[in-house]
């Protein structure tokens, strides 16, 4: 490494999910080709993953615990999240009307949710009013921030370099609440470097003026330029380091799409979260799917099954419902990609391997309810189709037909249809399954709002959080 002494990069790594894309070997060569490299993380108590990455003289430090501070700057902390969040709902409820429409209710698995009190609702109303403005945030952040948001253990490490640049992932959580008002207390330049669909889509006001935001795609370039009204010289069109990193990873893999492939049509149906579509719901839609299958509907079809953060007893339930179905697989979803707060000691190469592997040779992808996979798996040229039906009445107690554009398609995910029915679910999976031109379309329309497929994307990288230093 050529390092410049004065210069330092800080990695916000707030979970073990962004590790395959953001603590790539390709992004750590990047970003220490002119500086060293500061990873903040609450995996750094993890002696495991200290082992794996800090070597060649990269320094992890663990964030100040919400734990660690009193009642009083929780208190303001949870102000503060109010005012960004529901401020910036309250501001934005023309343009995504679901998410200020649910703020007085707390969502429970299965529908059992629970409406806050009138008190508490009242607050909510007048917190998501007065901090329609980005100005009343920051504000009230910076008035507490100098006792809720300490962070000694920076500061005694940032005192060394004169030049620094702060890299944010994720636009919520104590962490990054602690580094933002850092960073806006401190000279340093900042990038936001987002994962996953909705940090400029719908997760509140940005933490930062930052210098650079790194859009993935077409879509999150729209949400930093018209949501949070970022200037163009602002906003760099980066690319997906996710799609970057499974693109890379395939091309050093034996196993190609080409080869082992399954005799028939492979389907993977993949599950929600209790919490957003009813386990009732999800279970019916694959029975049903199953039902359809066995019926030789779609010729000979297999399903692979993906449930979602499931817990001893849904998989008990599970494996008891589905156990005698013929033409189904149960895999649940790999921890080195979905994982939160525990570290997977496994390779970067290993986990997005196992990921890649997982989606190859599907041919369709069907989700409950609907989920940024489908992103995943356009890039491995698998279309999808997203099932938002529910007997169950949860969604529609919920409002959720606002999280739908006028053609009923997620905000987020323009490409991917989304079907009510389970009859006109069966049309779409025939129609898709029999026409390449309407699986190209819902790929290809995928890749558009979420990659660049940049030949650049390091170089590109590399400027926008390098950019100005000497």
């Amino acid at each position: 490494m050529n390092h410049n002494k004065k210069n330092l990069v800080i990695i916000s790594i707030p979970f073990q999910r962004l590790i395959r894309s953001h603590l790539s070997p390709m992004v750590i060569d990047t970003l220490t080709s002119q500086s060293e490299l500061l990873i903040v993380s609450n995996l750094a108590n993890d002696l495991k993953f200290c082992e794996n990455y800090q070597i060649n003289g990269v320094k992890i430090l663990a964030p100040p615990s919400l734990d660690n501070i009193s009642l009083i700057e929780r208190g303001f902390f949870l102000v503060s999240g109010m005012l960004r969040l529901r401020g910036f709902w309250f501001s934005k409820r023309r343009e995504i009307p679901y998410f200020w429409a649910k703020r007085h209710i707390i969502f429970g698995e299965n529908g059992n949710d629970k409406k806050v009190g009138f008190f508490y609702r009242q607050i909510i109303n007048l917190l998501g009013i007065l901090g329609s403005s980005v100005k009343v945030f920051r504000f009230f952040d910076a008035v507490h921030g100098r006792w809720t948001y300490s962070f000694p253990e920076l500061f005694k490490i940032v005192k060394d370099y004169n030049q620094i640049t702060l890299i944010q992932t994720a636009s919520w959580g104590f962490q990054d609440a602690t580094l933002g008002y850092w960073a806006r207390t401190n000279a340093c330049r900042k990038v936001l470097l987002p994962y996953t669909t909705d940090q400029l889509c719908n997760n509140g006001w940005l933490y930062c003026d930052f210098d650079k935001v790194c859009a993935q795609g077409e879509r999150e370039y729209f949400f930093a330029k018209n949501r949070h009204n970022l200037k163009a010289e602002n906003i760099d069109r980066l690319g997906s380091l996710n799609l970057f990193s499974m693109r890379k990873a395939l091309n050093s893999m034996f196993e190609k799409k080409s080869q082992h492939k399954k005799k028939g049509v492979s389907i993977l149906f993949s599950g929600s979260v209790a919490t957003f579509f009813p386990s009732e719901s999800e279970f019916s839609c694959l029975e049903i799917l199953l039902d359809y299958i066995e019926k030789n509907e779609f010729g000979e079809v297999h399903v692979n099954y993906r449930p979602l953060f499931i817990n001893k007893r849904i998989e008990s339930l599970i494996a008891e419902r589905f156990q005698n179905r013929a033409n189904l697989t149960i895999q649940c979803a790999d921890e080195g990609v979905y994982g939160l707060d525990s570290y997977v000691d496994s390779s970067w190469f290993d986990i997005v391997k196992k990921h890649n592997q997982s989606l190859l040779n599907h041919d369709l992808l069907v989700c409950a309810f609907g989920s940024s996979l489908a992103i995943d798996c356009a890039a491995l040229g698998i279309p999808s189709v997203f099932y938002m039906g529910d007997a169950t009445g949860t969604l529609r107690k919920r409002k959720s037909h606002l999280l739908l554009d006028e053609d009923g398609r997620f905000d987020s995910i323009k490409s991917t249809p989304i079907e009510h029915d389970m009859q006109l679910l069966v049309k779409r999976i025939k129609r898709i399954l029999d026409s390449k031109q309407e699986r190209d379309k819902i790929v290809n329309g995928i890749l558009n709002e979420w990659d660049y497929n940049s030949n650049d994307l390091l170089m590109r990288l590399k400027v926008a959080v390098f950019e100005n230093k000497s």
